[in-house]
């Protein structure tokens, strides 16, 4: 079974965010709302971010803990 993921066309991601963002500011408790415009938009914004993080991991960084003591 597959996930309650709708593909949508690029005008009715516009759509979906527009009309959320302008529902949000109607009624801001609507949790939904104030959502949609994200996951509708954000799919660039997260492709940079899991890029960078794994050049990252390719990077291989050391993690180096130093006591510093507080006198």
């Amino acid at each position: 079974m597959q996930g309650a993921r709708v593909n949508l066309k690029g005008w009715q991601q516009a759509a979906v965010a527009f009309g959320s963002a302008f529902g949000a500011l109607l009624d801001p408790r609507r949790a939904d709302l104030i959502a949609a415009p994200g996951e509708t938009t954000g799919k660039p914004a997260f492709e940079r971010v899991l890029q960078r993080m794994r050049d990252v991991l390719l990077e291989r960084p050391r993690v180096i803990y130093t006591q510093v003591s507080h006198a």
